[in-house]
Order: C-alpha cells, then sequence, then structure tokens
C-alpha cells in the first residue's frame, strides 16, 4: 500500500518513514489478533469444499 504513492512526501524524513512503519505494523497486528478481514474463514471454506477427480 505504501509502496504506491503519488510522489516524494514534502515532509518526509527517516523519523516519519518509521513512525509509518511502526504505524503499520500495529495496525496489523491488530487486525490479525482480532480477524477483522476474514481471510482465514474464507481459506478453510475454499478448501473444505469437495474437490472433483481430475480426468
Amino acid at each position: 500500500m505504501r509502496a504506491s504513492s503519488l510522489g516524494d512526501d514534502i515532509l518526509g524524513s527517516q523519523a516519519t518513514e518509521q513512525f509509518r512503519e511502526l504505524a503499520d505494523a500495529r495496525t496489523a497486528e491488530g487486525m490479525a489478533a482480532t480477524g477483522a478481514l476474514g481471510i482465514a474463514d474464507m481459506l478453510i471454506a475454499q478448501f473444505a469444499k469437495p474437490q472433483e477427480p481430475a480426468k
């Protein structure tokens, strides 16, 4: 998500970048802890479907 920027940040600095990385990591940890996206449930449902044998 961060890689798709439209240009250089006017206020960009190492401190700003480090803060963003820490904030992104904290957000990701929170989402993983709560299952906010439900990706695991979607994968389980997909792999639980019976598969047809290959012909």
